[in-house]
Protein backbone atom coordinates (compact mmCIF):
# COMPACT_ATOMS: atom_id res chain seq x y z
CA UNK A 1 0.00 0.00 0.00
CA UNK A 2 1.32 3.44 -0.95
CA UNK A 3 1.63 5.78 2.07
CA UNK A 4 -0.34 8.99 1.71
CA UNK A 5 1.65 12.21 1.46
CA UNK A 6 1.15 14.86 4.15
CA UNK A 7 -0.95 17.93 3.38
CA UNK A 8 1.28 20.48 1.63
CA UNK A 9 1.80 23.95 3.06
CA UNK A 10 1.40 27.11 1.00
CA UNK A 11 3.70 30.10 1.25
CA UNK A 12 3.07 33.44 -0.38
CA UNK A 13 5.27 36.12 -1.88
CA UNK A 14 3.12 38.92 -3.25
CA UNK A 15 0.64 37.18 -5.55
CA UNK A 16 2.81 34.09 -6.08
CA UNK A 17 1.75 31.01 -4.07
CA UNK A 18 4.19 28.13 -3.61
CA UNK A 19 3.39 24.59 -2.50
CA UNK A 20 5.78 22.70 -0.23
CA UNK A 21 5.23 19.64 -2.46
CA UNK A 22 7.84 19.54 -5.20
CA UNK A 23 5.63 17.54 -7.61
CA UNK A 24 2.07 16.27 -8.02
CA UNK A 25 0.35 19.54 -7.15
CA UNK A 26 -3.26 20.42 -7.93
CA UNK A 27 -4.50 23.92 -7.02
CA UNK A 28 -8.04 24.94 -6.05
CA UNK A 29 -9.71 28.34 -5.64
CA UNK A 30 -12.78 28.49 -3.39
CA UNK A 31 -12.80 24.65 -3.40
CA UNK A 32 -13.08 24.58 -7.22
CA UNK A 33 -10.39 22.68 -9.11
CA UNK A 34 -8.21 24.87 -11.35
CA UNK A 35 -7.68 22.40 -14.25
CA UNK A 36 -4.36 23.66 -15.60
CA UNK A 37 -2.90 24.66 -12.22
CA UNK A 38 -0.58 21.74 -11.49
CA UNK A 39 2.81 23.45 -11.10
CA UNK A 40 4.52 24.00 -7.74
CA UNK A 41 3.79 27.74 -7.99
CA UNK A 42 0.62 29.61 -8.85
CA UNK A 43 0.08 33.32 -9.46
CA UNK A 44 -3.14 34.38 -7.72
CA UNK A 45 -4.83 36.86 -10.04
CA UNK A 46 -8.33 36.59 -8.55
CA UNK A 47 -9.67 37.09 -5.03
CA UNK A 48 -10.37 33.80 -3.29
CA UNK A 49 -9.29 31.10 -0.92
CA UNK A 50 -6.53 28.95 -2.40
CA UNK A 51 -5.64 25.39 -1.42
CA UNK A 52 -3.48 22.66 -2.95
CA UNK A 53 -3.19 18.88 -2.80
CA UNK A 54 -0.24 16.69 -3.77
CA UNK A 55 -0.47 13.29 -5.45
CA UNK A 56 2.21 10.60 -5.25
CA UNK A 57 2.25 8.02 -8.06
CA UNK A 58 4.00 4.63 -7.87
CA UNK A 59 3.36 2.41 -10.88
CA UNK A 60 -0.39 2.13 -11.35
CA UNK A 61 -1.14 3.30 -7.80
CA UNK A 62 -1.62 6.88 -6.69
CA UNK A 63 -2.42 8.54 -3.39
CA UNK A 64 -3.51 12.15 -2.84
CA UNK A 65 -2.71 14.21 0.24
CA UNK A 66 -5.26 16.00 2.38
CA UNK A 67 -6.01 19.59 1.32
CA UNK A 68 -3.57 22.26 2.48
CA UNK A 69 -4.60 24.93 4.94
CA UNK A 70 -6.58 27.61 3.08
CA UNK A 71 -4.85 30.83 2.09
CA UNK A 72 -7.13 33.80 1.41
CA UNK A 73 -5.92 36.17 -1.29
CA UNK A 74 -7.49 39.57 -1.73
CA UNK A 75 -5.97 40.75 -4.99
CA UNK A 76 -7.73 44.09 -4.58
CA UNK A 77 -5.76 44.49 -1.35
CA UNK A 78 -2.53 45.00 -3.31
CA UNK A 79 -0.28 42.64 -1.39
CA UNK A 80 3.23 43.95 -1.09
CA UNK A 81 5.67 42.39 -3.56
CA UNK A 82 7.97 40.13 -1.62
CA UNK A 83 5.74 39.80 1.45
CA UNK A 84 5.55 36.39 3.10
CA UNK A 85 4.07 34.76 6.19
CA UNK A 86 5.39 31.70 8.00
CA UNK A 87 3.84 29.89 11.00
CA UNK A 88 5.83 27.19 12.81
CA UNK A 89 5.61 24.64 14.25
CA UNK A 90 2.23 23.71 12.86
CA UNK A 91 0.74 21.54 14.27
CA UNK A 92 1.93 22.79 17.64
CA UNK A 93 2.16 20.25 20.47
CA UNK A 94 2.47 22.81 23.29
CA UNK A 95 0.62 25.82 21.83
CA UNK A 96 3.76 27.87 21.17
CA UNK A 97 4.09 29.27 17.65
CA UNK A 98 6.42 31.61 15.83
CA UNK A 99 4.79 33.88 13.25
CA UNK A 100 7.37 35.39 10.88
CA UNK A 101 6.39 38.29 8.63
CA UNK A 102 8.63 39.54 5.82
CA UNK A 103 7.88 42.51 3.60
CA UNK A 104 5.31 44.05 5.94
CA UNK A 105 5.91 47.76 6.62
CA UNK A 106 2.53 48.84 8.03
CA UNK A 107 0.87 47.81 11.33
CA UNK A 108 -0.24 44.17 11.43
CA UNK A 109 -2.91 42.59 13.65
CA UNK A 110 -2.61 38.87 14.42
CA UNK A 111 -5.97 37.40 15.45
CA UNK A 112 -6.50 33.76 16.46
CA UNK A 113 -10.07 32.47 16.25
CA UNK A 114 -11.56 29.17 17.34
CA UNK A 115 -13.60 26.91 15.05
CA UNK A 116 -16.74 28.95 15.86
CA UNK A 117 -15.13 32.22 14.79
CA UNK A 118 -14.64 33.55 18.33
CA UNK A 119 -11.53 35.64 18.96
CA UNK A 120 -9.31 33.80 21.45
CA UNK A 121 -6.05 35.74 21.05
CA UNK A 122 -5.05 39.01 19.42
CA UNK A 123 -1.87 41.03 19.19
CA UNK A 124 -0.74 44.00 17.12
CA UNK A 125 2.69 44.63 15.66
CA UNK A 126 2.71 48.43 15.37
CA UNK A 127 5.93 48.78 13.37
CA UNK A 128 7.04 45.53 11.71
CA UNK A 129 10.49 45.43 10.14
CA UNK A 130 10.10 44.81 6.37
CA UNK A 131 13.30 42.71 6.51
CA UNK A 132 11.55 40.31 8.89
CA UNK A 133 9.62 40.36 12.16
CA UNK A 134 8.96 37.29 14.31
CA UNK A 135 6.26 37.29 16.98
CA UNK A 136 5.78 34.42 19.40
CA UNK A 137 2.19 33.35 20.06
CA UNK A 138 1.48 31.33 23.18
CA UNK A 139 -1.74 29.35 22.83
CA UNK A 140 -0.91 26.86 25.61
CA UNK A 141 -4.13 27.69 27.47
CA UNK A 142 -6.27 26.66 24.49
CA UNK A 143 -7.51 23.13 24.13
CA UNK A 144 -6.54 20.79 21.31
CA UNK A 145 -8.27 21.64 18.05
CA UNK A 146 -8.33 23.69 14.89
CA UNK A 147 -7.82 27.46 15.01
CA UNK A 148 -7.53 30.19 12.37
CA UNK A 149 -4.84 32.86 12.37
CA UNK A 150 -5.77 36.06 10.54
CA UNK A 151 -2.94 38.40 9.62
CA UNK A 152 -4.51 41.74 8.77
CA UNK A 153 -3.14 45.08 7.59
CA UNK A 154 -5.08 48.08 6.32
CA UNK A 155 -4.72 46.67 2.81
CA UNK A 156 -4.53 42.87 3.13
CA UNK A 157 -5.78 39.78 4.92
CA UNK A 158 -4.17 36.35 5.04
CA UNK A 159 -5.56 33.36 6.90
CA UNK A 160 -3.72 30.26 8.10
CA UNK A 161 -5.03 27.18 9.81
CA UNK A 162 -3.34 26.28 13.11
CA UNK A 163 -3.63 22.86 14.70
CA UNK A 164 -3.16 22.71 18.49
CA UNK A 165 -2.39 19.11 19.45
Amino acid sequence: MLPGPPAPTVSRSGTQLTSSALTGNQWYRDNVLLPSATARTLTATTNGTYTVTATVVAGATSCTSPMSAPLTVLSAARALPGSSLSVAPNPTPDGRLSVTLTGYAQPVTLTVMDALGRRVNETTIAAPNPQGTTRELNLHSLGAGLYLLQVRTAASLETRRIVRE
